[in-house]
């Protein structure tokens, strides 16, 4: 979605972390209300300027001038001074707030495309590794992460057709953590009689994903891992426990 928010003398775009700005629409309609603003400001002191010369054109030199005519004069150039620094101020101020709607678009692209996962492997269960205790698989997993492997995605079914108590396989993948870390779970074991067990995945920094898995069924047994978002990286805001 565009922005969320506005500003209350331009309707410029104010942004939220959820909101998805566009180049077209947010940042360029939010200059296009800046330019017009500072052109206005602009002529209108250009306006000031131009009336305080044809006044002082008009009124002759300041010798002639009555003590209320120099009264009067005083008062109309800082009335003119006034108007121009107001108009000033504006310009001043329209510049610095799309300075800030720029950055803060910015940043919400850079942070958009943080999440745009571009790559996308399957991999067969035929193909999976350090595979141990099973009897017999089907079906695949894929990985999907973004550039520099930070965030990713894993996904897909794996059937077994027979009891293999207590197991585990590998799958390589792009992501590249800086330790290595668990999540637990990462998705479901399903038996035919309903009952359901937790997966769990090991995250390693060579890119290597180890799932351990239990069953007690004898047949019918399905792996389901929904494509759920993932950090490989500490972005700063990971909490920490409290000793």
């Amino acid at each position: 979605m565009s922005a969320t928010n506005h500003t209350t003398n331009y309707n410029l775009p104010q942004f939220i972390g959820t909101d998805k700005p566009t180049w077209l629409t947010d940042v360029n309609g939010a200059l296009s209300a800046i330019d017009t603003q500072m052109k206005a400001n602009a002529d209108s002191a250009s306006s000031a300027s131009a009336s305080a010369t044809t006044a002082n054109t008009s009124i002759g030199t300041l010798s002639e001038l009555t003590t209320t005519a120099k009264t009067n004069l005083v008062g109309a150039i800082n009335e003119v001074n006034t108007g121009i620094s107001t108009a000033q101020n504006t310009a001043n101020s329209a510049v610095s707030t799309a300075s800030s709607a720029n950055d803060k678009a910015t940043l919400a692209l850079s942070n958009t495309a943080l999440f745009n996962l571009t790559s996308f492997v399957t991999t067969q269960a035929s193909n999976f590794v350090n595979v141990s205790l099973f009897n017999s698989m089907s079906g695949s997993l894929t990985v999907a992460t973004n550039t520099d492997g930070s965030i990713f995605k894993v996904y897909g079914n794996v059937a077994f057709s027979k009891d293999f108590g207590e197991g585990k396989f590998t799958i390589h993948s792009a992501v590249r953590p800086t330790s290595q870390f668990v999540i637990s779970p990462v998705g479901f074991i399903t038996e035919a009689s309903g009952y359901i067990r937790p997966v769990d995945v090991t995250v390693k920094t060579n890119g290597d994903l180890e799932f351990s898995l239990y069953s007690g069924a004898l047949t019918g047994t399905s792996m389901l891992l929904p494509a759920c978002i993932y950090f490989a990286k500490d972005f700063g805001d990971t909490p920490t426990p409290n000793n």
